[in-house]
């Protein structure tokens, strides 16, 4: 959205998407992410959290509750 600030007033200012021209940045991310632990280590620790949680739920047999209420 900073690099293209007509996406956050879409459609007022105009229908069409500008066209990304960085280049192939899906080979780049790829990249980073098997070489650069930065880049993933946010993710991991929210997976392991979001497991934790989840075991939880699986041990108490919450998960039924959970679905119905959201409530942990």
């Amino acid at each position: 959205m900073w690099l293209y600030p007509n996406i956050l007033f879409w459609p007022y200012l105009g229908w069409k998407f500008p066209a990304r021209p960085e280049g192939n940045w899906v080979n780049s991310d790829i990249v980073r992410l098997i070489t650069d632990p930065t880049y993933y280590l946010s993710e991991l620790i929210g997976f392991a959290i979001i497991a934790y949680f989840f075991i939880r739920l699986f041990r108490k047999k919450e998960i039924k509750c959970f679905l119905n209420k959201g409530k942990l």
